[in-house]
């Protein structure tokens, strides 16, 4: 029996090279590298060193809101719920079940 700290060797990842005409059609690459790629259960496909992605964000689009958030009513709202689970607690104490055991 191996120890606990003792892993199984994991045979390396297979990595594929297309040159630039293979991967101009992708999808042609896919198919024709598929039956050997799909008995290795993993694969990388590395793409040539002068493909470069296109940027999909559009940036004259990109706006993050902001709001104010005003700490004072933070607290009120924790005062708030604690006040609820005071007036929650003595109801169900009252009633003769307490919510706590």
């Amino acid at each position: 029996m191996p120890a606990i700290g003792d892993l199984p060797t994991l045979p390396e990842v297979r990595v594929w090279r297309p040159t630039e005409e293979e991967f101009r059609d992708f999808h042609s690459y896919l198919r024709k590298i598929q039956p050997e790629a799909h008995t290795d259960g993993i694969s990388l496909i590395q793409p040539p060193s002068s493909w470069k992605p296109p940027f999909q964000i559009d940036t004259s689009k990109l706006r993050f809101e902001t709001r104010v958030q005003k700490i004072n009513e933070l607290f009120e709202r924790f005062v708030i719920r604690v006040r609820f689970l005071t007036c929650l607690r003595e109801l169900h104490d009252s009633l003769g079940s307490p919510l706590t055991h």
